[in-house]
């Protein structure tokens, strides 16, 4: 068995700090306490949870006997030797869940367990010392079938629910469900009114009262499953119930610690229904002395005769045949109207962990672990089948059902699956990935549903009635077994960084409410700019205010000096008025001299608020500064929110290859690194296209065939090696195959062709390059379901742009093809230069931009007629701003006031931006622009300056990218070329919305423009606006079927020629004969297989 100690290592620390609580308490030494027996009783359950999930069935063995123990000591008293035994039980099991191997660690834990001091004993014989498979314990149990069609239990059989078949143990986890559902929301409520001293008692006897419902729904529930003791159980603890409302305050709460245990012990009975123990332990519960009425004699031998006759029932006339056609109705995802919120979200948060676990379990059934594997991935289906039935997704439940019982009847046999079953089960897997997806709204609908679900019926139904296959050459109808080159296991293996389950707790956020947050967090940063730039406007007063008293200072000097000298002259000049001073015995003062005076004061004053103006703005930076950190740590924490790894996209892109080697009949092997790497969840989901394009591109036009790369040399396995690596607040992606890289021949010829180059024109490899990346160009004559070198790049580049991002492009022939992108974190901040231009403020983001020149670093020159600037021993191209943001041309003229910006466009090619002025540098938040206000390349958004005024932020690579002229003139002349060449057009003619859907999502994934129509009339109007290149229709149809629009078009000299594929599930000759004879080009049965359709294609069009 899997070491599973980790698993339980947060149980067994709660129960040591419970133990240690208790024995800090001497006055409870020696004593029941019913707080800590109730508090190891939970922590025991929830060790229990985990054993059965993990089907450790050792572990919940012992378990059950420390509970039986506990449950005992919960009314009698504990000896100290008893008490020894409680607070060793953990450290025993730690022990032996560390050496379970060990012999001598077994001995132990069999003395310990076989204590004569436990008031319940255990013999170490209930260890297992065989296998713990399922299906080894499920082989020994005896079940007969009653005379009225019921599944029971034989009285026989062992004391556990090892015993029971699956539907029986079903049964059992929904009652078990619900009372862990009455524990967590009843019982918890009510011992927070009863540790609550203001609660009123009328609200405590409410609260006390639901239990009786909740009794009843048990009871009622384990009486329709045969479990007649249990029924009677809650009978009688519905009395005691509503006796205890009889009581007053203080007689209540007393007794409310004893009744809220009773889900607890329900919880253990339902564990191990026949076990003599569990029943005994819990009728002792009815039994308690202190309870307002007694279980009389009789009725506790009637219910002890019940418990013990109990059969858990299962009605065979309710467990539904296994279908025998997958339908639409039964591979419907969509959510009923009347479900919880709450239930679906649930299920939407475990769905993408358990669909990639069960996928990473399928791919290793053919392993020396497959025993291992097929357990997890078994209790995954089990574990998806009861959540897509309790949810109501149909699609969900019925898969995982019918998956479920093939693995079951696998288990049983110890068998491996054949090549072929294992093929089938995983297209399942994946199916579920991608269901996962679209239920979260990240991908389209699956469009495969119905021919998967019915391989996997028709492989069920094989198993039912001829046992598991032997044979590896058994294929069966509904599952199209591929005849290419199987890809080696190792081809799709995880890396080891999938294995592991992450630890940390993780919690759903409504993307609202963190937009929201997002905002707010901006709202502050731009606030705190605000503070800040008050702040220098603060120090600049001050320092004028400083400024001004040194002048005042100056003019205080020379008016006393002024004073002193005409002072002295007037006393000699002038009649001395009081006549019996001398002026040395008293000053004459004047109006000056008290003006004088106060001025002398005023400019005091002036130096001590200035130097208390100091103090505080040298406080308010301080706190600004602060607060300004503060902020960005809350925006960056905010962010994290959003944040997930790259490892939620690697399943997708690991079918996206798997996908495209069976399409191309080729091995390629997917290595990817940096999977732990965090990015924007929008961001990331924006990249999974673009990417997938990138692998399946590799794949098809890049990777050799096997027999071509032998001769070469290679490896017959092509690799494609992706990388994910963070730099600073951006994310590089690095893609290289080790194919045959860009034929620069090729692509020169088609650049002639199509006359976007001439013969005399220097061609080169970044000529090429540029040349790939334009709308529509193709050096294929044929386009296929896997875009090649050049068909779709444009739109990667595009959809990268669109991210704020760039692509690269590198190739060697016969070495490969790199193809690096660059992407943001994330979308709401960005490092920006703010500066002046044309009299305009501007904040400009830093992406693209290589390097910052001051004033006066180089020198305007004009080479052939172009405006260059000069800077050590290189020149670049000035590239003209004041065109692109405003239409005007501006005359480049040396100006040494203004600074430079070099920056690089897509193309690796390098500009000079000329700036007015560089004011500062500073992280901004970005506000788009309304929807209403038409996008602009290179206008990404308005921020908020400290002043509070409103500024253009602008993203340069985006304007010399728009702007780059030869650009403009190839794309142009390809759309026009190619939009006559290339651009195929298919109708689709279904009256069922699903396959319609289906059906215009595969052809617009082989690149065609799609049409639809309900039937033969609505699709002859479209025909007449729009010449379709291929129509795919169904048989019946309302007003005009099949038959009768095939025959209409064949009438008709325009449509006469276009191929027709008929897609019904009409299967009889006469049939085929009668499409036949109408004109229908191909003929093919629903529900419809991608890989027949795409062969069909193929032999009916010249464009796939």
């Amino acid at each position: 068995m899997q070491d599973n100690t980790p698993t339980y290592i947060e149980e067994l620390n709660t129960l040591n700090e419970l133990i240690q609580d208790w024995t800090d308490k001497p006055d409870q030494n020696g004593n029941t306490s019913s707080e800590f027996i109730l508090e190891f009783d939970l922590v025991i359950n929830q060790l229990r949870q985990l054993a059965t999930n993990s089907s450790d069935y050792d572990l919940d063995h012992i378990c059950e006997h420390y509970q039986k123990n506990l449950i005992i000591f919960y009314e009698s008293k504990i000896s100290s030797t008893q008490m020894e035994l409680i607070c060793a039980w953990p450290i025993y099991i730690d022990e032996f869940l560390l050496h379970r191997d060990s012999t001598e660690v077994k001995k132990s834990l069999e003395e310990f367990l076989c204590d004569k001091n436990w008031p319940s004993t255990y013999s170490i014989n209930d260890i297992s010392s065989a296998p713990t498979n399922i299906d080894i314990i499920l082989d020994e149990t005896e079940i007969f079938v009653s005379t009225d069609k019921s599944t029971s239990i034989d009285d026989s059989g062992d004391d556990n629910t090892d015993n029971l078949t699956s539907e029986q143990r079903e049964l059992l986890e929904l009652i078990n469900a619900e009372v862990v559902e009455i524990q967590m929301m009843h019982i918890e409520r009510l011992t927070q009114l009863v540790n609550s001293s203001d609660i009123s008692y009328e609200v405590l006897c409410e609260e006390v009262d639901t239990q009786i419902d909740q009794l009843n729904r048990i009871g009622s529930a384990a009486d329709m499953i045969g479990l007649h003791g249990l029924k009677k159980y809650c009978k009688h603890l519905q009395k005691i119930v509503d006796q205890l409302q009889n009581l007053d305050r203080k007689q209540l709460v007393e007794l409310l610690d004893q009744l809220m245990i009773w889900p607890e012990i329900i919880q253990t009975y339902l564990l191990a229904p026949q076990d003599s123990g569990c029943i005994l332990a819990a009728l002792d519960y009815l039994n308690l002395d202190s309870w307002p009425i007694q279980l009389k004699s009789v009725e506790h031998k009637n219910m002890e005769d019940a418990f013990f006759s109990s059969k858990v029932e299962v009605d065979s006339s309710q467990i539904p045949e296994r279908i025998n056609e997958a339908t639409e109705e039964s591979v419907s995802l969509n959510k009923p109207e009347d479900v919880a919120e709450e239930l679906f979200d649930s299920l939407l948060q475990d769905l993408p962990e358990q669909t990639a676990e069960f996928s990473f379990a399928v791919q290793k059934l053919t392993g020396h672990d497959y025993l291992e594997q097929l357990e997890v991935s078994k209790r995954i289906a089990h574990t998806l089948k009861g959540a897509g039935n309790t949810v109501g997704i149909q699609g969900l439940a019925n898969l995982t059902h019918h998956i479920e019982d093939i693995l079951d009847a696998l288990l049983k046999d110890r068998a491996k699956p054949s090549q072929q079953l294992h093929s089938v089960i995983e297209d399942a897997a994946d199916y579920l990935e991608e269901m996962s997806e679209f239920l979260h709204g990240i991908g389209s609908e699956p469009k495969e549903a119905i021919p998967i679900l019915q391989a996997i019926i028709n492989w069920a139904n094989y198993i039912d009635e001829h046992g598991v296959p032997s044979a590896s050459n058994i294929a069966l109808p509904g599952h199209d077994v591929s005849t290419t080159a199987n890809t080696q296991d190792s081809d799709f293996q995880n890396n080891s960084s999938e294995r592991d389950v992450p630890t940390d707790q993780s919690i759903r956020v409504a993307t609202r409410l963190i937009d929201d947050l997002l905002k707010r967090a901006g709202e502050n940063i731009n606030s705190n700019a605000q503070i800040q730039e008050f702040v220098i406007r603060t120090k600049n007063y001050a320092k004028q205010l400083h400024t001004n008293n040194n002048r005042i200072k100056t003019l205080v000097s020379e008016l006393e000096h002024l004073i002193e000298v005409r002072g002295f002259s007037s006393r000699f000049s002038s009649n001395n008025k009081l006549g019996i001073f001398d002026p040395l015995e008293m000053d004459q003062l004047n109006e000056l001299n008290t003006y004088t005076n106060l001025l002398i004061e005023a400019a005091a004053d002036s130096n001590e608020f200035v130097s208390n103006i100091q103090e505080s703005v040298l406080r308010l930076e301080n706190i600004s500064n602060n607060q300004g950190r503060i902020l960005i740590e809350n925006q960056e924490a905010v962010l994290r929110t959003r944040m997930v790894p790259v490892k939620s996209i690697l399943q997708r892109l690991k079918r996206a290859v798997k996908q495209a080697n069976k399409l191309s009949n080729k091995q390629v092997q997917l290595n990817i690194t940096g999977d732990d790497v965090l990015i924007d969840s929008d961001i990331l989901n924006q990249l999974a296209d673009p990417l997938m394009h990138i692998l399946r591109n590799a794949v098809d036009h890049g990777i050799e065939q096997p027999e071509i790369r032998e001769k070469l040399g290679k490896n017959e396995n092509g690799s494609i090696e992706l990388s994910f690596l963070k730099k600073g607040k951006l994310i590089n992606i690095r893609c290289k195959d080790d194919g045959r890289g860009l034929d620069i021949d090729r692509i020169k010829s088609r650049g002639l062709e199509l006359g976007l180059i001439q013969e005399s024109e220097e061609f080169n490899k970044e000529n090429a390059l540029k040349l790939v990346l334009q709308h529509g160009f193709s050096t294929k004559e044929e386009v296929s379901q896997l875009s090649g070198r050049g068909v779709g790049l444009d739109v990667v580049l595009a959809e990268v742009r669109d991210l704020k991002g760039s692509v690269l492009i590198d190739s060697d022939s016969g070495q490969g093809t790199k193809i690096e992108l660059t992407v943001p974190t994330t979308f709401y901040s960005t490092q920006a230069l703010l500066g002046t231009y044309a009299n305009n403020m501007l904040a400009i983001s830093s992406r693209g931009i290589e390097e910052i020149l001051h004033p006066g670093a180089g020198k305007i020159i004009s080479l052939n007629g172009q405006s260059h600037f000069a800077y050590k021993q290189k020149r670049y191209p000035i590239f003209d701003l004041q065109n692109s943001l405003f239409n005007e041309y501006s005359n480049e003229t040396e100006d040494p006031s203004q600074a430079v910006l070099i920056t690089k466009d897509d193309f690796n090619k390098s500009y000079a931006i000329l700036i007015d002025k560089i004011l500062d540098s500073r992280e901004i938040t970005i506000e788009p622009f309304s929807r209403y206000i038409p996008k602009m390349s290179g206008l990404i958004g308005t921020t908020i300056l400290g002043d509070g005024s409103v500024t253009t932020v602008i993203d340069l690579l985006d304007i010399v990218n728009a702007s780059d002229s030869s650009v403009l003139k190839s794309r142009n002349k390809i759309q026009k070329q190619t939009s006559q060449d290339k651009e195929q057009h298919a109708l689709i003619v279904e009256d069922a919305i699903s396959t319609r859907k289906s059906l215009a999502q595969f052809m617009m994934d082989l690149g065609y423009k799609v049409d639809t129509a309900k039937d033969g009339v609505e699709a002859i109007d479209i025909i007449q606006k729009q010449l379709p290149s291929i129509i795919l229709t169904d048989l019946e149809m309302p007003r005009m079927n099949g038959l009768e629009f095939t025959d209409h078009l064949r009438s008709n000299e325009e449509t006469k020629d276009i191929p027709i594929i008929m897609i019904t599930s009409r299967a009889t000759d006469k049939h085929k004969k009668e499409a036949k004879r109408v004109g229908v080009t191909e003929y093919m049965t629903k529900p419809f297989d991608e890989d027949k359709l795409l062969h069909l294609l193929k032999k009916v069009s010249t464009v796939i």
